[in-house]
């Protein structure tokens, strides 16, 4: 039986905000007192058979693969050295540069991403204490603990400084320096390890990317704005060109708190800062449009490659239940100059081969011009979803066709990253109420939902179909395998379908008393 629904919308049971969920049960709880193993294991046997790890013996090179196909526009002009689609001859920002003799400029980036040959070390003379210790950006605004670092090049007082190696691979690292004693003609050489400040390793590769992001301004064409974009951002628009979204380290130290799992992403990608109009929101999982986790580590240690798939697998579950219009997600990993893609859709996840960064510097530059300058549409989102102006758990109205339905509440929604991720929505239109029910379907399914529901139109306790639609994005059919053309056999293919139906129900879970719910199954067994 379907109980008309109330004009107020109320809390449900079955659809509070935490979407952790035990596999031993289908009743959502609070997500606090869930433990990150068990989380990690919840999501691992999900994805147990949906993950892809890219062959590097086939020579497809998944990520630029995606990048061309899905916005040529953003890439087509990136600098590149004809010698090698993965290659670049230079990068320059300004009168600086970013990228020559086939590494990134060593005095631009942290010590986390640096080249062997670009460490002082024998190896390379070009490199020694003196002429990285006066031009790089750290020596001038490094705030690091210990003496050495930034705030060593005092008053009355000059030094150098070369690295040792750190071959173990960790954050910890060796420095010699030598400086002039203030007040005296003497110098000094000090020797020590120096620990980097917490979140300042984070903090420089975020001005590393954003500055990188600001060089491909030239090579990118300036995407429209969008219909619905408030109207001052055509001002801003000239003020802040074509450098549409930005790095931020923000959440390296401090977790993003929003009634979801609080993880600490080492960097996150979002909208600058001053294209958000209206009062300021706390930043939550509902602004990050892509996310970059970093370690010392090597991805050929079997610890550190669980370990950073389980943490981008987490986070990138939390996107995914906190961004209802979300249908992908590129997720990006560098461990020990090596970088990696991690691509997230209702088939699964596809792992990017690694690449060096400063080998495969191109590969970088696609995946940061794609993020940053690519159409909503291209980078993950849903464009059928019509987001609210300030921040809401809920769209303001969702498409069904051509049509928009304002959305009241939502009734529904399964917590996952592989699989339907079926989310029903109380929805209004002309002062009528539907039920909107999202859902992605196996392509090669016979029987689906909605010939079944027009072959039983009319049967007491059955819902309405009023329109059934396969979402189109960009005009074309949203299915999962548009992003894994370049996969031998995709696997999993899911298709993007909508229902329009009523009337509106209330969740079994949601009754008032013991009598209601014993009224509601006696309604049921009538109804079969």
């Amino acid at each position: 039986m379907n109980i008309p629904r109330p004009p107020i919308p109320a809390q449900h049971a079955a659809t509070q905000t935490t979407p952790l969920k035990l596999r031993t049960t289908s009743v959502p709880t609070t997500g606090r007192i869930f433990k990150a193993e068990e989380v990690n294991q919840d999501l691992l046997i999900e994805l147990e058979d949906a993950t892809i790890d890219e062959d590097p013996l086939t020579g497809i090179h998944y990520i630029l693969e995606v990048c061309n196909e899905t916005s040529p526009t953003t890439t087509v002009n990136l600098p590149s050295d004809e010698a090698s689609p993965l290659k670049i001859t230079s990068l320059e920002l300004g009168n600086e540069n970013l990228y020559c003799n086939d590494r990134w400029e060593p005095t631009m980036i942290p010590q986390l991403l640096r080249s062997p040959l670009s460490t002082g070390s024998s190896q390379d003379p070009s490199f020694t204490g003196s002429s990285w210790g006066h031009r790089s950006s750290r020596g001038r605004q490094g705030r690091g603990r210990g003496r050495g670092r930034g705030q060593e090049r005092g008053r009355g007082s000059s030094w150098t400084r070369s690295h040792i190696p750190d071959r173990a691979g960790g954050g910890v690292r060796c420095e010699i320096v030598q400086r002039c004693i203030p007040g005296t003609s003497q110098e000094e050489t000090i020797a020590g390890t120096f620990l980097p400040t917490a979140g300042s390793e984070e903090q420089h590769i975020a001005s590393w990317l954003n500055k990188i992001t600001r060089a491909l301004e030239d090579f990118v064409p300036l995407p429209p704005l969008p219909e619905s974009v408030h109207p001052a951002r055509a001002v801003t628009r000239s003020l802040t060109a074509k450098h549409r979204h930005v790095w931020s380290s923000e959440t390296s130290c401090k977790p993003i708190k929003d009634d979801l799992l609080p993880l600490k992403p080492d960097l996150v990608l979002q909208e600058p800062p001053e294209l958000a109009f209206g009062p300021h929101q706390e930043f939550s999982w509902k602004n990050v449009i892509s996310f970059m986790e970093l370690t010392s580590s090597a991805y050929s240690h079997s610890d550190s490659m669980r370990t950073i798939r389980n943490g981008v697998m987490r986070k990138a579950y939390t996107i995914f239940a906190s961004q209802p219009n979300r249908h992908f997600l590129f997720a990006m990993s560098i461990a020990k100059q090596e970088f990696r893609a991690h691509m997230f859709d209702r088939a699964g996840v596809v792992h990017t081969r690694p690449y060096n960064i400063h080998r495969h510097p191109r590969v970088l530059l696609r995946m940061f011009s794609f993020l940053a300058f690519g159409p909503l549409d291209q980078i993950g989102y849903d464009t059928t979803f019509i987001p609210r102006q300030l921040s809401s758990p809920h769209p303001r109205a969702i498409y069904v066709e051509s049509t928009a339905y304002d959305v009241i509440d939502r009734i529904f929604y399964n917590f996952v990253i592989h699989g339907r991720g079926t989310a029903c929505w109380h929805v209004c239109r002309n002062k009528e109420n539907y039920v909107i029910k999202d859902s992605w379907t196996h392509e090669s399914r016979l029987n689906r939902e909605a010939d079944i529901l027009s072959k039983i139109r009319g049967l007491k306790g059955v819902p309405r179909l009023i329109v059934a639609w396969t979402v189109q994005i960009g005009g074309s059919d949203d299915r999962t395998d548009i992003r894994r053309r370049s996969l031998s056999f995709p696997s999993d293919i899911r298709v993007h379908r909508r229902l329009l139906m009523q009337p509106v129900g209330l969740p079994l879970s949601d009754f008032k008393s013991i009598h209601e719910l014993l009224s509601v199954l006696i309604d049921i067994l009538d109804s079969t």
